[in-house]
Parts: C-alpha cells; sequence; structure tokens
C-alpha cells in the first residue's frame, strides 16, 4: 500500500471515507469517472489504516464470470483464515468454487438437489466467512463491471449487515448500466447500515500544480498548469500520464505538441467504437469541433438533420463520450480524449467534417470565433478563406486588446512558406507592431529573422521590421545590446520613412540601455523630436514625448514633469494610448528609483489602468515588476520573497532582473548569503549589458554589503570601482543612490579615503539642479560612511541622522532604520549615549519586523554588549520552537555550518549549536538533513 507520491487533492474526501469506515456496519459509495483518483484514495487511506481489509476489484469481461469480485474477496481472506476445526462448518459449501484454500477450510458439504438451495447455501457461506473476520472493511472497486452473482452477495450484505463488517464500494458513474444504480438493481438497505456517498470530482488549478510539482521536482509555470488542467479536465491519471511526455519537453511546450496518453485513447477508442454509426457521426463532430457546442451546431457538423442529430447526442450522451458542459452545449469534458478521436480520423472524414464546420460557424464574428473560421477552413483546404479569417481574427483581437492571441493567429499564417509575398508583408509588419506590446518573443524574433532574409523586401519595409524586432530583443527576450544594434540599423532603412526612423531614435535615447552616455541618449532624442516634428503621424509624436518624459524622469530633471503632464493629454486612438501607456509606466519605474514614491504609485495606476485597455501585456507585467520594487523600497515585505521569484521565471527576461535584484536585496536583510550571491549575480553583474544601468549599480551596491560583511574588503573595493564607473559612464548619478554609500564605505575602510572623497564631490555634483530625494539622502549616508572611516564619529552621527530623516519622509523604512543604526553607533562611539541605545533598540524592532534577519541580530549584539537585556522575561513556547530557534532552523536546513550562522546571527558558534540540538529535539528529526523537510512544515 505504500507510495512514494503525495497525496493530492482530496484530503478532505480521504476524512470522510476514513470517519465513515470507522463505524460499522456501514457502506461507503465511492462515485468518480475513470482516472479520478478512486483507487488512489482507497490506497492512500489503506495506507493509514491498521484494521483487516479485504480489497477485489470487477474484471471488464464480457460475459461476466460467476462470483468473480466474490470470490476476490474470499481469496483475500485466506491469509488470515483462523483454523479449519475453528470455523463454521456451513463454509465447506465453497470448496468447489475456492479450491485454492481446501486445506483452509471446513470439509466440502454434499451437494444439494436443487440449484437455487445450493446457491443459497453457497452465499450464506460467503456471508459466514466474511463475518468470521469481523472487524473488517470490504473494498469493491469498479462495479460497473461487476458480475450478478456477486452483485447479489453484495444486496444481501446490505440487507443483512454484518456485524463489525464496513463496504467500501466503487464505480464509474459514466458507465453504470442503469443511471444512479451502482449495483444495477435498488438494493434495499437495513436501517441500522449507516450510509454515505462520496464524489471524486476533477483536481482544481491549485491540485494540479501540486500534482506537478511533486512529478517534475520543481514548481510549474502557472501558464503550464492551466493548460494541463484543461487538456485532461483535471482528471489525476490523464495529468500523471501526460507528465511522463512532459520529460521530455521544457516549461513553453504548446498543447499541439502533447499527445493523448494510451489509456485515453484505448478509453476513447472504445466508448466510440460501441456507438451507432449516426451517434459516432457526432462524436467525431465534437473532435473536429473541439468546443462545447449547441445540439444544432452538432447535428450540421454531423450532417444529420435535428430528428437523427437529437437522437444521436442522446446515445453518445449515454455512452459517456460527451458530457453537457454548460445548458444546452456538448463537448468531450477531457478536451484531450476529443484528439484522441480526432487523430484516428481518416484524412477525408477530418477534411469533410472541417468544412462543414466552417459552414456551420460561418455567421459568427466574435475574435474567437473568426479565428475558429479560420481553423476549419485551413483544415478543409480552403486556403484563401483561412489566410482572411485569420486575418480579421487577428484585427479583432487587436481591437478587443488581447496581443498575445493576436500574435498566435499571425504566426501561425505566416509560418507558412506559400502565403502571397504581398500579404506576408503586410501581414509581417502587423504581427511587428503588435508584437512589440505582447509577451510572445521566441516564436516572434525566430519568425521576423527569417522574413528578414528575404531580399524581395522593400528597404522601408525591412527597416520598419528590425526596428519592432529590435524592441522585442529589448523588451521581451532582454537582449539589450543586440536588440539596440538592430535599432540604430533600422535608422538608416527607414530614411523613406521619418516618422518610424524617429520612434527608432527615441528608442535609442532609452536611458538605461549601458554602452552609451546620457549625452549620447539626449542627441538621440533630439534628433527623433526633429524628425518626429517634420510628420504628421501623432501615435509617433506620442511615442517621442514618452520616451523624452522618460529621459528627463530619470535623472530628476525638474522639466520632467511638463513632459509627463503631456502624455495623457492628447492620447484619443489606441496607438496613442499604447505610447501613453508605455510612458507612464516609464515613469512610475523612474519615480520609485528617485525616491518619489507617491507620484510612482500615482503613474502606476495611471499605466496599469490604460494598459488593460489597451491589451498592452508587456506594460502589464513592466508595472507589476515596478509595484515589486515599490514595496520592496517602502518596506512591504510580506510576501515579497514569492513574489519576487515570479518574475525570474515565466515572465521574461527584461523583469527577470528586477525579480532578482529584489530576492538578492531581500538575502542580504537576512544574512543568506549564498542566495545573495547568486541573485545579485544574476540581476546583471555578472553580465551588465544584458541588464539596466539602475538595476546594475542597486545590485552592486548590495554586493558590496555582503563583501565588507563577510570580510573581503579587497573584493569590496574592486566591486565599488567597477560599480561607479558604470554609472559614470552613463551620467545618470541619480542611480547611485544604491551603490555609492556602500562605495565609498569600502573604499574609506581599506584605506582610501581621498578617493571616497572624491567620489561624494562627484556625486554631489553630478545632483546639482535635479530632484531625487533617494539620492539626496544617499549622499548623507555616503557622508557618514566617510566620517565613520576617519573617526570623525560626531560629524557622521550628524549626517546619519538628516539621512534618517530624508529617508523616512519618502518613506524608505529600511534605509531610514539603517541610518538610525549608523547614527546610534556614532553615538555609542563617541561616549555620547544619550538616547542611543533607544534608537538601537527600536532599530532593532523595525529590522525585525521587516524581516532583515542580519540587520536585527547586529542590533541585538551591540546592545547586548553594552548590557541592555529584553524586558520582561522569555515568553512560553511550549514545545514549539522560539523565534531564535526557527531562525537557525531555517538555516541549518539551508545547509549553513555553525560557524555560517554564528556569522549571520551574531551569536557565537556554541550557542547555535545549543540552538540546532534544541531544534532537531522539538522538531523530531534526528539531522540536519531532515530539517529542510520539518521547517517547511511549520506554520
Amino acid at each position: 500500500m505504500q507510495t512514494d507520491r503525495l497525496f493530492v487533492g482530496r484530503q478532505e474526501t480521504l476524512q470522510l471515507l476514513r470517519s465513515t469506515v470507522a463505524y460499522r456496519p456501514s457502506v461507503l459509495l465511492l462515485e468518480g469517472e475513470a482516472g479520478s483518483g478512486k483507487t488512489r484514495l482507497i490506497d492512500e487511506w489503506r495506507r493509514q489504516h491498521t484494521a483487516l481489509v479485504l480489497a477485489t476489484a470487477c474484471p471488464p469481461i464480457r460475459p461476466p464470470l460467476p462470483f468473480a469480485a466474490a470470490i476476490g474477496l474470499l481469496l483475500a481472506a485466506g491469509p488470515v483464515l483462523p483454523a479449519p476445526g475453528t470455523l463454521n462448518p456451513l463454509l465447506g459449501a465453497l470448496v468447489p468454487l475456492l479450491p485454492e484454500l481446501a486445506d483452509k477450510l471446513p470439509p466440502p458439504l454434499p451437494p444439494l438437489a436443487e440449484p437455487a438451495e445450493e446457491r443459497h447455501r453457497l452465499l450464506r457461506g460467503m456471508c459466514a466467512l466474511l463475518g468470521s473476520l469481523a472487524p473488517a472493511t470490504l473494498v469493491v472497486e469498479d462495479l460497473q463491471w461487476i458480475d450478478p452473482d456477486s452483485r447479489d452477495l453484495l444486496c444481501l450484505l446490505l440487507s443483512a449487515p454484518l456485524p463489525g463488517i464496513a463496504l467500501v464500494l466503487s464505480y464509474r458513474p459514466e458507465e453504470l448500466a442503469v443511471p444512479g444504480l451502482p449495483l444495477g438493481v435498488s438494493a434495499a438497505y437495513a436501517p441500522g447500515l449507516r450510509q454515505a456517498a462520496l464524489r471524486l470530482d476533477p483536481l482544481a488549478a491549485e491540485d494540479v500544480r501540486l500534482l506537478v510539482k511533486q512529478v517534475r521536482r520543481q514548481d510549474p509555470p502557472a501558464d503550464m498548469v492551466a493548460r494541463l488542467t484543461v487538456l485532461t479536465g483535471g482528471v489525476p491519471r490523464v495529468i500523471e500520464d501526460l507528465l511522463a511526455q512532459l520529460n521530455g519537453f521544457g516549461d513553453d511546450t504548446e498543447p499541439g505538441q502533447l499527445c493523448p496518453p494510451p489509456r485515453l485513447r484505448e478509453l476513447t477508442a472504445a466508448r466510440v467504437a460501441a456507438l451507432s454509426p449516426t451517434a459516432r457521426a457526432v462524436a467525431e463532430a465534437a473532435a473536429v469541433l473541439d468546443e462545447s457546442a449547441p445540439e444544432e451546431v452538432m447535428s450540421d457538423v454531423a450532417g444529420l438533420d435535428p430528428a437523427a442529430g437529437r437522437t444521436a447526442l442522446i446515445e453518445v450522451l449515454a455512452g459517456a463520450v460527451l458530457d453537457e458542459t454548460a445548458d444546452g452545449r456538448y463537448g468531450f469534458r477531457v478536451p484531450l480524449a476529443a484528439r484522441a478521436l480526432y487523430d484516428a480520423l481518416p484524412g477525408p472524414r477530418r477534411r469533410e467534417l472541417h468544412a462543414r464546420a466552417a459552414n456551420a460557424l460561418a455567421r459568427r464574428t466574435g475574435a474567437g470565433a473568426l479565428a475558429r473560421l479560420a481553423h476549419h477552413n485551413r483544415r478543409s483546404g480552403q486556403e484563401r478563406a483561412w489566410m482572411r479569417y485569420a486575418e480579421a481574427a487577428a484585427d479583432r483581437y487587436i481591437a478587443d486588446g488581447d496581443n498575445e492571441a493576436a500574435l498566435a493567429q499571425l504566426e501561425e499564417v505566416l509560418a507558412d512558406q506559400t502565403v502571397p509575398r504581398a500579404t506576408r508583408t503586410r501581414l509581417t509588419i502587423r504581427l511587428a507592431q503588435t508584437a512589440e506590446l505582447g509577451l510572445r518573443s521566441e516564436q516572434t524574433v525566430a519568425l521576423l529573422r527569417r522574413i528578414m532574409t528575404d531580399e524581395r523586401l522593400p528597404m522601408a519595409a525591412r527597416g520598419e521590421l528590425r526596428l519592432m524586432l529590435g524592441l522585442v530583443l529589448m523588451n521581451q527576450v532582454g537582449d539589450f545590446p543586440g536588440g539596440a544594434a538592430e535599432v540604430e540599423s533600422a535608422v538608416d532603412e527607414l530614411h523613406e520613412r521619418p516618422a518610424l526612423a524617429a520612434r527608432a531614435m527615441s528608442v535609442l535615447s532609452w536611458p538605461v540601455l549601458h554602452g552609451s552616455s546620457f549625452a549620447d541618449d539626449r542627441r538621440w532624442l533630439e534628433r527623433a523630436e526633429q524628425a518626429a516634428a517634420a510628420g504628421d503621424d501623432v501615435a509617433i509624436q506620442m511615442a517621442v514625448a514618452a520616451n523624452r518624459a522618460t529621459l528627463l524622469m530619470n535623472c530628476g530633471d525638474p522639466e520632467a514633469w511638463q513632459a509627463a503632464r503631456r502624455l495623457t493629454a492628447n492620447a484619443t486612438t489606441l496607438a496613442e494610448r499604447q505610447q501613453a501607456a508605455r510612458g507612464l509606466q516609464n515613469l512610475a519605474d523612474a519615480t520609485v528609483w528617485l525616491g518619489m514614491h507617491a507620484e510612482a504609485d500615482d503613474f502606476l495606476r495611471q499605466s496599469t489602468e490604460l494598459a488593460g485597455r489597451v491589451g498592452a501585456s508587456v506594460i502589464t507585467t513592466a508595472g507589476r515588476c515596478t509595484a515589486l520594487h515599490l514595496d520592496w523600497a517602502m518596506g512591504r515585505w510580506s510576501g515579497l520573497a514569492d513574489r519576487a521569484a515570479e518574475f525570474t521565471g515565466p515572465d521574461g527576461p527584461t523583469t527577470e532582473v528586477e525579480g532578482h535584484l529584489i530576492t538578492g536585496l531581500l538575502a542580504v536583510a537576512r544574512g543568506d548569503w549564498d542566495t545573495a550571491d547568486s541573485s545579485l549575480t544574476s540581476a546583471g553583474l555578472s553580465a551588465p549589458h544584458n541588464s539596466t544601468v539602475h538595476v546594475v549599480a542597486a545590485a552592486s551596491g548590495a554586493y558590496i554589503r555582503m563583501l565588507l560583511a563577510r570580510g573581503q574588503g579587497e573584493e569590496a573595493v574592486a566591486e565599488a570601482r567597477r560599480g561607479m564607473d558604470r554609472v559614470r559612464a552613463k551620467g545618470v548619478w541619480s542611480w547611485a543612490a544604491g551603490l555609492a554609500p556602500y562605495a565609498v564605505q569600502a573604499l574609506a575602510e581599506a584605506g582610501c579615503a581621498d578617493e571616497a572623497q572624491g567620489l561624494i564631490e562627484e556625486f554631489e555634483a553630478g545632483m546639482a539642479g535635479l530632484v531625487a530625494p533617494n539620492a539626496a539622502a544617499a549622499l548623507q549616508m555616503c557622508r557618514a560612511n566617510l566620517a565613520v572611516a576617519r573617526g570623525e564619529h560626531d560629524e557622521a552621527a550628524k549626517h546619519f541622522r538628516d539621512a534618517a530623516l530624508q529617508f523616512a519622509a519618502l518613506p524608505r523604512p529600511y534605509e531610514a532604520t539603517l541610518a538610525e543604526e549608523g547614527m546610534a553607533r556614532s553615538e555609542l562611539t563617541a561616549e555620547q549615549a544619550g538616547e542611543a541605545l533607544a534608537v538601537l533598540t527600536n532599530a532593532g524592532n523595525v529590522f525585525a519586523r521587516l524581516g532583515a534577519g542580519w540587520d536585527a541580530a547586529r542590533c541585538q549584539r551591540t546592545l547586548r554588549e553594552h548590557g541592555v537585556v529584553a524586558k520582561g522575561g522569555r515568553p512560553g513556547y511550549g514545545g514549539g520552537l522560539t523565534p531564535r530557534e526557527r531562525e537557525v532552523a531555517q538555516l541549518a536546513a539551508q545547509g549553513r555550518t555553525n560557524r555560517e550562522i554564528a556569522q549571520v546571527l551574531f551569536l557565537s558558534p556554541r550557542t547555535v549549536e545549543q540552538h540546532v540540538a534544541r531544534a532537531l529535539h522539538k522538531l523530531g528529526v534526528h539531522s540536519r538533513a531532515e530539517l529542510a523537510g520539518a521547517v517547511a512544515d511549520l506554520p
């Protein structure tokens, strides 16, 4: 009964099963479609059950074998039968039926004259044998195939229950001979028999996620879970069979790449084969439609008149081939079953049915209906109609704001090399324009590159495609150098299209890119503005205006606000609103980095609302990433690590670096150096040009903090110089806010005070005349860190105090608390304690509330050194872990040594050893290797 798979999605049902069979006599009827997990549920119950269980299954053999299920139960009882001399002599009647147990049963009884009497005695003997084993539970599975003789035994057990005996009877409701009657007849239930019925419903998406996670040993992407849930109808067996296929595919596997599992194919083929020809035609029509449809559409596609179609549909429903999916609509409950039948159809039959489907759906006009019409026309060989409907569907999807669906339609057409040249050029440009605001990337990039190799392509069209390719590479793929190179090449190819050339130039003014200075960015923007002004394309002018506002806002130029106000004032068309949404999102991102959080929140709200209306999914995703950064800045850290992890996976590389940045910043605050190292490296330190300047600068600052904490001063100085060189090369000094204070600290502690002073002066000069509150507060931190290194503690305390006030006003509680901690330490060093210990106590508490365990432990160590102890005594935790034991256990579960844990929490290795020992004892595990699972289960 042991299984290596976790039990998913049926815990409540398991509890009901357990509570029902605990009472005897009782009967539990367990209902579930094929593959729903009835046997798995019973196995899980048996794994936890200690009393005797006799189990059998009705074999799917026709005509049925006499007493097949009953014999299975009786044979299962063989190993537990008492000595023959203690058994009821009546059991001798079973010897002819159970020769395998002849040596364990009483002597055979003489035959009776009447067959009915013989059968009656046989049933009495069976009941006597089963009753002698009480307390016990009898499990009979697959009642839909039960033979008449075994059915009579069960009816007898229901009408005259055996004391101490519980029954568990499972069945497939869709295959019952008489719907609603598991035994095929109406059973007479005894008054004292407790009855319960359970139905196994399909797994919900969350349960599918857990099932996939345990099979694949990793958390699956949300879109993969959604695809599997739909394809399989939530049927556990189909999901597991399908996961075996997924081992050879990546997380981005398309549904069309997955084949129906063999078991599902056989089940579907068997059920369809049992239908009449007209009913089979309805099933085939449903397979070709591949979506739920009303009765009249089913009949039309099957080629039947309404009366014949209705009769055939009733037969198909009775045969469990189709299901009623909604009021008046019918289809396959498991879409993969439809594909199993579709694959079995001969080609001419498929084309015939697709042609009928196209005719039946021809009057529909919605985007989804147009896409289905395109599909059916293509499959029926109507190439022109296919291209016409596919383009119409793409246009409708775009109008509805569903750019992802539009891209799928266009890509499918353009992947066909037989599409005429003029159509290919027009649709390729349409695809490229749509791709800029969608999330699809790899297919689009490959398609654009392939089409651009066509030498017959006009230069202006090539330039437009190259521009869009560059945008996709930058926005969706995260290949900033490659994308910028494509866009720059497009500028020359677009000399006949000044408006698009202006768009390309404005893209090259995007300030977050490495490889160009801020002065270079401004020159590109000025060229773009001149080119846009010479034309009359308002959408292009809006795009250029959005980039101007973005450029100015990122450096804190006061003129940015006037440029920002122009964005939404004149946006009227769809294209203009898309550019306005993009600009507002960029402004939201820029103002977070500046430390203007209220403004960032307002820009983000406007951008999100507008992007939702215009279907700009890439802008919506970027907005979620900006919200993530804003939550970090404002100290809203609850659940932040999990949200950051979402951006390091399926949402795409442009958000991946920021997800890694937030993960790294949180890890530094916790003292989790391994995670900090890998995450900050992935944020761009290992490949700066494939990240953005401000993200890499912030990652560099956090990395310096980590290196200093680990005593790697030389490495910290090297990283400080590299990081500042990158900011210096770009010339946007507001982005030094997260880097400069720690670069100054590293340089000053290494004895390079003059270099640190020069950095501060350079930072201050770079911010002259600009509005960047976060950078202004960081400048005070720079001065404070230099003063500490010089031993000027009074001066340091003053600058720390100013920084704390400025950070708190933004608000940025984490940085404000770091500054308060620095102020308190400086005052303590200067022997001017005053309220320093109270400030340090408060800082430790704030760090603890945020989840910054390393920072909190650092404050606690200093307080202990100054004789400050917690008031009120130690709270009682019973047998549970104390907060410190939990902290230590979590770090030990990550593989940390006692010395490493001691360094993070500012404890002695001996103290850590004691905490680990107590945690192991309380959690009931015996080694550090077992801690990971135990810690993960903690509430």
